[in-house]
Formats: structure tokens, sequence, C-alpha cells
């Protein structure tokens, strides 16, 4: 009967810290301010709000720079979910010009509160902008990826 219970036990606790590696995917409307860094490059203020998974209705806000010689895209964002959770988060990627501006890249967690605290994880991440509004460019940015313990204490 105590050899029952051990492994009841044992499943159990197999089944408590199963599945805390979560996806995680997020759909934003982005809007980017531009500014010179140099002549081959630019420096982005990018806000946004939109959904995403495991957080509901959240927000964005981060720097990034686009350099134009290497075309790297390079930048870190904190994403807050309506609850006030946060996740800081770093990427890097490409950055392609055209008629509009394609950008895809990976993504890491760094970390968080709230349902987001003890985070770690990371992605994938694509979107555009259209250029050439001088008050600033909207655009959409798509985050795919997984996470491992978000909120767990």
């Amino acid at each position: 009967m105590k050899r029952f219970f051990a492994v009841f036990a044992l499943c159990l606790l197999g089944t408590a810290y199963a599945g805390t590696d979560v996806p995680f995917e997020a759909r934003i409307d982005t809007f980017a301010v531009a500014s010179d860094c140099s002549p081959a490059c630019v420096n982005l203020d990018i806000t946004g709000v939109g959904q995403a998974r495991q957080a509901g209705r959240v927000t964005i806000d981060g720097p990034s720079q686009v350099s134009f010689i290497t075309g790297v895209q390079t930048g870190e964002s904190t994403m807050t979910a309506a609850d006030g959770s946060t996740l800081f988060f770093e990427f890097e990627g490409s950055f392609v010009l055209g008629q509009n501006a394609t950008f895809f890249g990976s993504w890491t967690a760094v970390s968080g509160t709230g349902r987001f605290k003890g985070v770690s994880g990371g992605g994938t991440y694509e979107g555009t902008a259209t250029l050439g509004n001088p008050a600033g460019d909207p655009g959409t940015l798509h985050i795919e990826g997984r996470l491992n313990n978000p909120g767990k204490r």
C-alpha cells in the first residue's frame, strides 16, 4: 500500500510540473517614431496595442535600432498585460526596406513581473511597417514562441 501511495505521489508531482512550457503568441498594431543615430542607421521608438495568448490585451513599448549597412534590427521591449504583469524581451533580426518595411527575427524573454515572474523562453517575430509618415509609421507585429514557467512563483 505504501508503494502505491509513493507511485501516486510521484505521478502527481510529475503532473504538477508538466505543461509549464506553454505556447505564446501576440498580434500587435504598432506605431514607430524614427530618429537618426547616424547616416547609416535609425533609432525607432516602438509602441503598440494588441492581444496575446497568456496575457489578453497587451501594450508594448521599447527602443529598436536598424543598421542600413547590415540590415540588422536589434532592440528590447516591455509587454504589459491588462493586469499590470510585464514581460521584458530582447530581439534581433533583419529589416528589409521596400515600398514598406518588413522585419523578422528571434526574441528571447529576459525577465517579467506578475504572471511573467521567473519566465524564460523565446521564439520568432515578423511584421511590416508603412513608411513615410513624418508623425510616425503604423505597422503590425506578430510574435510566436514558447514561455517556460509563466506565473510560477
